[in-house]
């Protein structure tokens, strides 16, 4: 199945997503004909593929394509399918990394894909966004040998438009608005940049589609039980808890302390650190300048390699092998053997972290400074 836009075809098999759902049923079938309605009699074929597309989120963090028997169609309704049923399990962490895969599959797409499909895809997200072709943006930026070689940014999207669907990415110094090219209002993109930019928008568009669902039909149970049994144990029986009777992140710091090195005072963490390690339990995706801000400084204030990976279990595309090599990299256990100290603040501050006036040189000088002041108060109180 394809769509003729503007004289651009768009592979539904790829972008899923931009389908809707509702139109498409009722032109294949009939007017009252709901997506449940098709699943339960198609043979289960598209029920496998939904359920495929969830484990490969679970498991991979990215969903891969389908085999070449699944048609376009029926990728269509397993897509639509896997919402339906990740609204069922209602699982936040669940919801956040099955975004996160799809998003990284469509990215994976969009950059091997026509330049016009981007402006198609970017037009059905609601951004004011153009392909410019010939009239690309050409920067020079090196002389090599007398020969000027020139940036090609043939993407142009208005600088409102931007910052939104680049919020997040923002904390990546590169991706901040004064360090773009910007003309009349738009700013001025290569093409891995505005499909990486696409991707935080589908990311965002994804989760948002994905509503609460009260009721599936039963023959659909046994799929949402498997799943579950899945999310206890990727994310381990403590962390599911966690997430299913919503403990706060104070909370679960507490119940962390019985497993570091010492006592662990979420009471005394800088307000960076604070927003970080919240964002983390509550499912966020870190870029790569928090998870070493956060990661290294739980390092240094006592939690052990296996207390600050399972606090890293929460990120939506936590893979244990990567994020245990990490940790113990970063806390000298590997490669040379060095521990990593935390961001200075003023790193923290070049790279969009820092979120207060503390008036002091790293997060760890606020956190020891505000663990003598309770263990003082304390020592008085029980005097």
């Amino acid at each position: 199945m394809y769509s003729k836009m503007k004289k651009v075809f768009i592979d539904y098999r790829k972008y899923p997503f931009m389908v809707n759902i509702g139109k498409f049923i009722k032109e294949r079938y009939a007017e009252g004909i709901t997506i449940t309605d098709v699943v339960l009699h198609s043979g289960g074929k598209i029920l496998e593929r939904a359920e495929e597309r969830i484990i490969h989120a679970l498991k991979d963090g990215v969903i891969h394509n389908p085999s070449s028997d699944i048609s376009t169609d029926e990728e269509v309704l397993a897509y639509y399918l896997s919402l339906i049923l990740l609204g069922f399990i209602n699982n936040k962490w669940l919801i956040s990394r099955y975004a996160d895969a799809e998003a990284k599959r469509i990215y994976s797409h969009l950059i091997k894909d026509n330049d016009a499909v981007l402006e198609v895809v970017a037009k059905v997200l609601g951004l004011d966004a153009h392909y410019l072709g010939d009239r690309k943006v050409k920067i020079p930026y090196m002389k090599v040998k007398d020969q000027i070689l020139y940036l090609e940014l043939p993407y142009a999207v208005h600088y409102i438009d931007y910052v939104k669907a680049s919020l997040r990415l923002s904390k990546d110094p590169t991706w901040k608005l004064t360090n773009q090219f910007i003309k009349k209002g738009y700013v001025y993109l290569d093409k891995r940049r505005f499909a990486r930019m696409l991707e935080e928008v589908i990311r965002e568009e994804i989760s948002k589609s994905i509503e609460y669902v009260k009721e599936i039909p039963k023959q659909f149970e046994p799929i949402v039980n498997k799943l579950k049994e899945m999310i206890k144990e990727l994310q381990g029986e403590e962390v599911a808890k966690i997430v299913k009777e919503g403990i706060t992140a104070k909370e679960f710091a507490e119940k962390l302390k019985e497993k570091v090195q010492g006592q662990i005072f979420f009471e005394a963490f800088p307000p960076c650190m604070t927003r970080l390690y919240n964002a983390v339990i509550s499912g966020e995706n870190l870029s790569h300048h928090e998870r070493f801000a956060l990661a290294t400084f739980l390092l240094h204030i006592g939690m052990d390699v296996e207390s600050v990976l399972n606090v890293f279990k929460h990120v939506p595309d936590f893979n244990e092998r990567i994020a245990r090599y990490q940790i113990e990299h970063l806390a000298g256990l590997r490669g040379s053997k060095k521990q990593y100290m935390p961001y200075s603040c003023a790193t923290m501050k070049t790279l969009g972290l820092c979120i207060s006036e503390c008036n002091i040189r790293n997060p760890l000088v606020h956190y020891w400074r505000e663990v003598r002041r309770i263990i003082k108060k304390q020592r008085q109180q029980a005097s």
